[in-house]
Parts: C-alpha cells; structure tokens; sequence
C-alpha cells in the first residue's frame, strides 16, 4: 500500500527562512565550482565579474568568495559563524570598481557603434523573439499556460509547476541599450484579492532569482552585439537549467499545502 506523503506544518516565514538557508549553502556550493572550473557556465567576456575572479591568487579567490556571498546572502551567510574578512571587503571594493569600469566601457563602445553600424546591435524586439525560441526548444514541455492576470503585464513570461508552487520566469530586454535579465519567483499562484487579502506573499517564497544573482555575479548581460546575444541565449537557457534542477531540493518538504498563514 502506497503511504501518503506527510507534511510538517511550518508557517511562510519559517519556511522562507528555510528555503534562504538552503539558497545559501547552494550558491556556496556552486560558486566554489565555479570558480575551480574557471567559470565554466559562463562567457568571462561577458561577466566582468568573473575576469576579476580569474586575476587573483587562490587565496584572494576564497576571501571575495566569502564576500560576495556574504553580500548577496547576508542573513543566511551569517547562521553558520563565519567571519567578513577585511581581505575580502578590499577585494569586494575592487571587483565592484572594476565592474563598473568594464560597464563604462561597454556603455561607451555600444553607444559609439550604433552610430555607425546599427546592424551590429540587436534591439529589445530581436532579443525577446530569441530567448523565446531558446526558452521554449528547451523548456516548453514543462510550461503551463499563463493566467488572464498573469499575462496582463505584457512582458515575457513563462510558468512552471515545481512542488506545488508556480515558478515564473520574466523576462526584460531593456528600454534603451539591448540586454537580457530574467529571474524566477516561486509563488503560490495566489492574488490577493478584497475576498482574500491574507493570502501568503505573501504568495512569494524566492523573488527574481537568478543563477548568476545568486552566486553574486551580476544580474544582466548588456549592450549586445548581434553575435553576442545568441551566445548570451543559450547561455541564459543554461542558468535557467541550473536553476530548475536545484529547486525541487531546495523546495524539499516546504510544499505550499505544508504551510501556514501564521506569520
């Protein structure tokens, strides 16, 4: 005989804290490989953030991992006692300098290009028919249909049941330089509404995550070239892969019908 499967009852916010915990040691987990693999699941030509990793020595590697977790993750990073060194905070203070350099420089190469050669640089319409074929060759099977309300924003989205929760992809392709961001939000699939307006947001239990957000690289790839951006689509469909996979660990035992209204 097939037993039911048992739920503990854990209230949203128990469960929330739960599921930052797990994000935590996740990140933690795959920003070490990454960085020993060399970055494997990224474009270093596009991730300044990842050239920077690539330039320090072992140990300067693991101080600005600690950091940059530490930043993107500060309530999680803080449960189990590890100390912010100050290694780690000058080394933080220098990606995020070189980073921003690295945007100026794409900001200015972008804007003196299209200029003179237009045809170089996709525009937002190009970026978002791309990332639609890319996303669905890979994940369409797995997609649900959108609600009325959900496709009333106008953007790109797509949604897909993991766990008993309603995880929603949307994506940006910006309104004045050609980029891509997307995150993932796990919610109820709930509105609130005047007939139920205590429903858990409450409804979200993860908001805009991203793979490369998580292990704080970044959030975006911007200014695209037109050879750039079909490299960036498949390397998003690969970051949203990532992300699928891990989450139904990560959502483990915090499935929605296990939690309670409390607070």
């Amino acid at each position: 005989m097939r037993l039911a499967k048992r739920f503990i009852l854990m209230t949203y916010s128990e469960a929330k804290a739960e599921f930052d915990l797990r994000l935590y040691h996740w990140a933690k987990a795959k920003l070490s490989h990454e960085v020993e693999s060399g970055f494997t699941s990224f474009c270093p030509e596009l991730w300044p953030a990842c050239r920077f990793f690539q330039s320090l020595t072992s140990e300067e590697k693991q101080a600005l991992k600690m950091a940059v977790l530490q930043q993107k993750h500060p309530i999680s990073a803080k449960s189990p006692r590890e100390d912010f060194p100050s290694q780690g905070a000058r080394l933080l203070n220098r990606m995020d300098e070189f980073c921003s350099q690295e945007k100026r420089l794409r900001d200015f190469a972008y804007y003196r290009g299209i200029e003179t050669e237009r045809e170089r640089f996709p525009r937002a319409k190009d970026l978002r028919k791309m990332v639609t074929s890319h996303f669905k060759n890979a994940f369409g099977a797995q997609c649900t249909p959108l609600t009325e309300q959900e496709r009333r924003g106008g953007g790109l989205s797509f949604k897909i049941k993991l766990a008993g929760w309603s995880v929603m992809t949307d994506f940006d392709f910006g309104r004045w330089a050609p980029h891509i961001e997307y995150g993932h939000s796990i919610w109820t699939g709930k509105w609130i509404t005047k007939e139920e307006p205590a429903v858990l947001f409450a409804n979200c239990l993860g908001f805009r995550l991203s793979y490369a957000r998580e292990l704080g690289l970044g959030a975006i790839w911007d200014n695209l070239s037109v050879d750039e951006a079909e490299l960036a689509c498949r390397e998003v469909s690969g970051h949203c892969q990532t992300m699928f996979e891990a989450l139904p660990e990560l959502l483990n035992g915090l499935e929605q019908q296990s939690l309670t209204v409390g607070s």
